[in-house]
């Protein structure tokens, strides 16, 4: 996760969460470490496995409840778009050609 503009570093701690284009039930996500970067997991057959299946993928941001403090800081550092999947903009194949890299617009 890159943050146009600034330091990604308030986004570390919440959630890329992922669903797949063709199967919005089909999801998959992973925290967001300090230097922007995340790791996917998905749940398949009961299963939590890493990385995402083949295929289209839209993403957002899902901010954590876990430190109401951090929640703000990062709410108030990102566009509110970034939060839904409907409206991010931020969407990737699998599999990719070069490390993903998603780009969020600040607030």
């Amino acid at each position: 996760v890159q943050l146009t503009g600034g330091d990604v570093s308030p986004l570390a701690g919440h959630i890329i969460e992922v669903a797949r284009a063709d199967d919005p039930l089909l999801r998959a996500s992973g925290e967001i470490k300090p230097d922007g970067n995340f790791e996917l997991e998905s749940l398949l057959a009961g299963k939590i496995r890493k990385g995402v299946l083949e295929g289209k993928y839209v993403a957002r941001i899902v901010l954590s409840d876990d430190n109401p403090e951090q929640r703000r800081t990062a709410a108030a550092t990102i566009n509110p778009k970034h939060l839904k999947f409907a409206s991010s903009g931020l969407t990737f194949e699998v599999p990719a050609k070069e490390p993903v890299q998603l780009q969020v617009l600040r607030r």
